[in-house]
């Protein structure tokens, strides 16, 4: 006969494992954060190979694995391998390879993002992560947003306004222009427009940043290039993120669970549209002013012989999903020293009169879930009578401290009149990390609702095979005893089976930082000055009634290496 300590281990062990899980892919996708900040960018390239098993040819299968003869994709986790291998690339200035994996990655976006019942319904049987990725809005967002920042910065390297030393080429700058511009209208004709058609889903309507980046790409193009059509597209970009930043505060200011660290339309955003409309539609600069709540005075024209620049600070790195553990009891397991010093906490919560704990980061979010459950599924949460009953369910940490945004120190490399020093503080225009976030917090409930309703079928199925177990011996004490050690151990690999879907996009920054700051033609050094020291970020050339833009990648606290 079974004895009580078989059924204690059993559960143990699957408390264990269910708690467990994730922990080695968490590491691994650690380990690439830190190779990407410490600029081992072949080891972060090839560590994202190993994570979602795809590669090209003649890569590394794995950080310090053989290489792969062929190319190998795994189509279950493309979407996210290419993203992670074009933003990787784009911060190595590798942009031929960064085109080619955001590229592949804008095509897979439109092929995924509309979800078919039949994928939604799958998720009911199985596990969110046994489907193909198909990323959320912000991400597909961003994936526009950075084949834009790609094109201009080869546009602008071709034009002779970056640090290459190679002999500028106006045909490859104008071709690089024209697909920045593309991409630009792409991001803000299909993107921009599915996130809004997810409103229902999730609180953010919309990218404000995204679409004044649209916007501003037709200032990056020399001013004999823009056309009317350009204008037009312009004034409407800057319009829209000027709405959308107030729809954005209102939707996401308020929440206790994160920051919405923008806080306010930023000036930059403010300003370029006040220039944009003065320089465009003059006539109607005074009503545009007073209808978005702007001071006409003093107007920002741009000085003759000016030009500016535009320095984007994109900041650290934007949360990554943790795997939060729910079991059906009344009182929590125990949290070890590991956990806590990991932050991990325990909350018990309740679903219809039924007790939970949750175990993990921010555990506490759970005690504000409201998930309405059919009763059928309520009455058979443990069908089996002993039984193992959990599950996963992603989740974020808690924040990190906010720091004061960096500062941006412009150096003229060339004499001429009105040049020296520039010393400008950024501000933040864009929090991914918010959306991540909000996205995130929306979907809790649902996915607690599904994972409870998949995670009790798979409970009725070991109940089911419980039963048969039973009968299949004759019955009786030992029939008894064989219902339950069956029961137990199936619903031990149920509960085990039930893993969260942590999958993200890990690489993008927290948030962005801008400042727009006017200044002679001529060639100059820039340098981001944030809380941690200061970051040479290489040269640049103002060209006059032309805007440049200069992107750079900052981190506030240097990650650890995990071992």
């Amino acid at each position: 006969m079974a004895s009580r300590p078989l059924f204690l281990s059993a559960s143990l062990l699957a408390v264990v494992a269910m708690c467990g899980c994730g922990t080695s892919f968490d590491r691994e996708r650690q380990k690439t954060l830190y190779e990407v900040q410490t600029r081992q960018f072949p080891m972060a390239a090839a560590r994202i190979n190993g994570l979602y098993g795809s590669n090209e040819a003649g890569e590394p299968l794995a950080a310090g694995g053989d290489t792969g003869k062929q190319a190998h994709y795994d189509d279950k986790q493309l979407l996210l391998w290419q993203m992670e291998r074009g933003l990787i690339a784009s911060l190595a200035g590798d942009f031929a390879s960064a085109d080619l994996h955001l590229d592949a990655a804008a095509t897979l976006v439109d092929e995924r993002r509309t979800k078919s019942i039949a994928a939604e319904t799958t998720t009911y049987l199985l596990n969110d992560n046994a489907r193909p990725y198909a990323g959320h809005g912000y991400e597909s967002i961003q994936v526009d947003y950075y084949r834009i920042l790609s094109q201009v910065v080869q546009a602008q390297t071709a034009a002779g306004m970056g640090d290459s030393a190679a002999a500028p080429s106006s045909e490859q700058a104008e071709d690089h222009y024209e697909k920045a511009l593309s991409r630009a209208r792409r991001m803000t004709l299909d993107e921009l427009k599915e996130t809004s058609d997810e409103a229902d889903e999730h609180r953010y309507r919309d990218d404000p940043f995204a679409r004044f980046l649209a916007g501003l790409v037709i200032y990056a193009l020399p001013p004999s290039s823009r056309t009317e059509d350009d204008q037009q597209f312009s004034q409407v970009m800057f319009k829209r993120a000027l709405d959308a930043y107030v729809q954005e505060q209102t939707a996401l200011g308020s929440d206790p669970h994160f920051h919405w660290e923008v806080g306010h339309r930023p000036h930059v955003v403010e300003r370029m549209f006040l220039r944009h409309c003065l320089a465009y539609d003059p006539g109607s600069y005074e009503d545009e002013a007073k209808h978005y709540g702007l001071n006409p005075q003093p107007r920002p024209e741009l000085p003759s012989g000016y030009g500016s620049v535009l320095v984007l600070n994109h900041v650290d790195f934007i949360s990554r999903p943790r795997i939060l553990s729910i079991g059906y009891a009344t009182m929590a397991p125990t949290l070890t020293s590991d956990e806590r010093a990991e932050g991990s906490t325990t909350t018990n919560f309740s679903i219809a009169g039924m007790g939970f704990w949750a175990k993990g980061p921010n555990s506490m979010v759970a005690a504000d879930w409201v998930v309405p459950l059919p009763q059928d599924i309520l009455q058979h949460m443990t069908p089996g009578g002993m039984a193992v009953f959990g599950m996963q369910l992603p989740v974020d940490a808690d924040e990190d401290p906010i720091i004061a945004p960096a500062r941006v120190h412009l150096t003229p490399l060339t004499p001429g009149p009105g040049a020296g020093p520039v010393i400008e503080r950024l501000e933040v225009v864009s929090d991914l990390d918010a959306y991540a976030r909000a996205t995130l917090k929306d979907e809790q409930p649902r996915l607690l609702a599904k994972t409870i309703i998949r995670a009790v079928t798979k409970q009725i199925v070991a109940a089911e095979a419980a039963v048969q177990a039973k009968k299949a011996v004759g019955g009786g004490e030992e029939g008894a005893v064989v219902e339950t050690v069956v029961n137990l151990f199936g619903s031990a690999a149920a509960t085990v089976s039930e893993t969260a879907d942590t999958r993200a996009w890990t690489t993008l920054p927290n948030h962005v930082e801008a400042a727009l700051v006017d200044l002679p033609a001529g060639r100059y050094s820039v340098e981001i000055e944030n809380a941690y020291g200061d970051h040479p970020d290489g040269t640049f050339e103002v060209r006059p009634g032309q805007v440049t833009i200069v992107p750079a990648r900052t981190y506030p606290i240097p990650i650890q290496n995990p071992k």
